[in-house]
């Protein structure tokens, strides 16, 4: 649930008008050229990424994709902790002729990965939440916690 925090109104007015990845390129582009440890740790990432994408790219891709009016199937993405157990169900699910479409939250590198193996469909958390007033927040958490005891 999101607190309508101003990062979240942003984020919610940005993805509406169509500039939401538009303003995580610039961001993610100042943060490299002016902080080098993220510098750092983005060139070992990619690192890892380019290591991936030659010894296991061309395999995970290799199965055939479903058809555009084939079975969907929805994978919630718990991120970069198990990618690769993502990737590996993701491509049964292809191979079993489900299309894929995966749901989590923004993450460049996963973005990239998905892509690597043929997987073009994702969706961010960030795209679908609205922005929930504290009171309004405060008031169901409140609630929540009667209906536990």
């Amino acid at each position: 649930m999101t607190h309508g925090n101003w990062k979240t109104t942003a984020k919610r007015l940005l993805s509406r008008t169509g500039l939401l990845p538009a303003a995580r390129e610039l961001r993610y582009q100042t943060r490299r050229a002016t902080d080098s440890t993220f510098r750092a740790h983005e060139q070992q990432v990619e690192q890892e990424f380019r290591r991936f994408a030659d010894q296991y790219g061309a395999a995970f891709r290799q199965v055939a994709p479903a058809q555009q009016e084939g079975r969907r199937v929805l994978i919630v993405s718990s991120g970069s902790l198990g990618q690769l157990v993502e990737i590996a169900l993701v491509t049964a699910f292809r191979a079993a002729g489900y299309r894929p479409m995966i749901l989590g939250d923004y993450d460049r590198w996963m973005e990239a990965y998905y892509r690597e193996v043929g997987v073009p469909d994702q969706r961010y958390w960030d795209e679908w939440f609205k922005p929930v007033p504290q009171a309004e927040a405060a008031a169901s958490w409140e609630r929540s916690g009667r209906l536990n005891n």
